[in-house]
């Protein structure tokens, strides 16, 4: 993942973005502790639970954990965004990916420009390599356009995620987002 700490630059179909997303560092906890609990406050679909972030926060810092955050941001100032991923595998398989377990861009700084850097940055820690880079949206709000972002990188979904019984706030998209035209 230090291969992927620069500029991000073009792929197919984007357009250039001079928003550098760098690698966090721990002095970043506190910053990333907040952006965290913002994003909580946008779509956590259970109860916030302040030792579990702490525990995450400490993962992301262990250099013996293949853990990380990548963040937008000079190192001592304003942290406008962050990504946080780990290596993972599914419980049938010893082959690991690259999962996406969180982003965020602060509402101040919300500009296609950040988030398509997150993404970048996500996609280059797998470059050159065999592992799958795993990333989605687990929210409703403002859904469509987050949609088509992420389709700009990857293509179509490769799947969908269902909430039930659960504190999340279901934007109403209509039925023709979700091709239910009867």
């Amino acid at each position: 993942h230090q291969d992927a700490e620069k500029t991000a630059g073009t792929s197919k179909n984007m357009t250039e973005t001079k928003v550098t997303v760098r690698l966090g560092k721990s002095a970043d906890r506190e910053q990333l502790r907040m952006l965290a609990k913002m994003l909580w406050a946008d779509n956590g679909i259970v109860d916030y639970d302040e030792d579990l972030l702490e525990q995450m926060l400490s993962n992301a810092f262990n250099p013996e954990r293949a853990s990380f955050f990548g963040v937008i941001g000079p190192e001592g100032g304003t942290i406008e965004g962050m990504v946080y991923l780990t290596m993972s595998s599914f419980p049938w398989t010893r082959k690991t990916h690259l999962e996406e377990v969180m982003s965020f861009v602060h509402p101040d700084y919300r500009t296609p420009d950040r988030i398509n850097a997150l993404i970048s940055f996500s996609k280059r820690c797998v470059d050159g390599t065999d592992v799958p880079l795993i990333m989605g949206l687990f929210t409703n709000i403002r859904l469509a356009g987050k949609v088509q972002v992420y389709r700009k990188h990857f293509g179509y979904p490769a799947g969908a995620t269902f909430a039930y019984n659960t504190k999340f706030q279901s934007e109403v998209l209509g039925k023709a987002f979700w091709g239910d035209e009867r």
